[in-house]
């Protein structure tokens, strides 16, 4: 039997996929519009919560395993005044890993930055005979540093970061209502008194912003140490709220310091120089640098060999009360003379004055394991 002729020729093409619905489509599209408009609707707090939700939810396994890089990320993400927490918390070893701790103290020197053509004309518009030059030197949560020129000199230039009232008020807007949640959940944690440590915090973040401040209390500083040729202030040239032109800080941020240079001589003269500054600060003056980390120190070795130490950064300074003055004289006492139980009564006794003890249990034990902690 004949088998049956085969036909050639190139094969049929395939059938073209079936196009899905337009209602289908349709409905996608409107779902993309309703969930644009709900966050348009939504008010700028819930906005940024919903921002900072999505900022660290890749952050939230390293937290897991322990991987600080992510959660460091995640700061950065968040903006100038978690910038600012984490720069604080890097300190608290008692509490935080050291590993993360290592990781947010990075935040104190390396803020991210980037260049603005705005700010530097702005600049130029707001201080009359300032020229500004394309060199960004760093930056903090609140302000970039630019070189410059002012009447034909070398100066710094610092200019408030655009928009950072605005993110700083809805910020601690948000830190508040978690604040008055976490109170209302946890009725225990009255003692802690969040809120009025939110209003503290954004008291001072405030001062930060507005670096006519930063100019005053400079200045301040300059006087109180203007007969000490080893503690240096920039002077101030110019300033508005938002612009602060000063003179330049040489030398090696004291971080820097630490790392590369290694002559132990040396190292117990700044030593012996930073201590005797804050004593001052604290014991005469009254008038304390409030964000004294390493990047805000500059050292400097003199030709005659001694060391000098220039402060930057003094937006947020502290003018003490005669109470609060009265705490630290009693507090740094017991801290030459490393007595633990000393400073922690010394602590305690500010708290009962000021009426934020009247909760205390057992506030003899408060004092010892305080004394220990710090």
């Amino acid at each position: 039997m004949d088998a049956a002729p085969v036909q050639g020729g190139a094969p049929a093409p395939a059938p073209a996929p079936a196009r899905p619905p337009r209602r289908r489509r349709r409905w996608w599209f409107l779902g993309l519009v309703f969930v644009v408009f709900f966050i348009t609707l939504l008010s700028p707090v819930n906005r940024r919560c919903l921002y900072l939700f999505v900022a660290w939810l890749p952050a939230l396994p390293a937290l897991a395993f322990r991987s600080p890089g992510p959660v460091v990320g995640a700061f950065k993400r968040s903006g100038p005044v978690f910038i600012k927490l984490a720069q604080w918390a890097s300190t608290r070893r008692d509490v935080i890993p050291g590993e993360l701790c290592d990781a947010m103290g990075m935040l104190h020197e390396n803020v991210p930055t980037s260049m603005s053509r705005r700010d530097l004309e702005r600049a130029v518009q707001m201080i009359p005979n300032l020229e500004m030059q394309d060199h960004l030197m760093g930056g903090g949560c609140v302000a970039q540093v630019y070189k410059g020129r002012y009447n034909g000199s070398p100066v710094a230039v610092k200019i408030r970061r655009a928009g950072i009232e605005e993110r700083l008020d809805v910020d601690l807007r948000l830190l508040k209502k978690v604040a008055r949640t976490v109170t209302w959940w946890w009725p225990d944690l009255t003692w802690m008194a969040l809120e009025e440590a939110v209003d503290n915090f954004g008291h001072y973040m405030t001062q930060q912003v507005n670096l006519s401040f930063e100019a005053q209390h400079m200045q301040r500083f300059a006087r109180n140490f203007e007969s000490d040729r080893h503690v240096l202030v920039p002077p101030v040239y110019a300033s508005t709220e938002s612009v602060l032109v000063m003179g330049l800080a040489e030398g090696l941020s004291l971080s820097n310091f630490v790392k590369n240079v290694t002559d132990h001589d040396l190292r117990d003269n700044v030593h012996t120089l930073l201590v005797d500054m804050m004593a001052r600060m604290g014991l005469v003056h009254n008038f304390m640098h409030g964000d004294l980390h390493p990047g805000n120190l500059f050292i400097k070795t003199e030709p005659d060999g001694a060391p000098t130490v220039t402060l930057i950064d003094v937006g947020i300074s502290i003018a003490m009360t005669d109470s609060l003055g009265k705490m630290v004289k009693d507090g740094l006492r017991p801290v030459f003379t490393k007595n633990a139980e000393g400073l922690g009564w010394a602590i305690v006794n500010y708290h009962k004055k000021e009426g934020f003890a009247e909760m205390g249990v057992d506030l003899p034990g408060l004092a010892v394991d305080m004394g220990n902690l710090l």
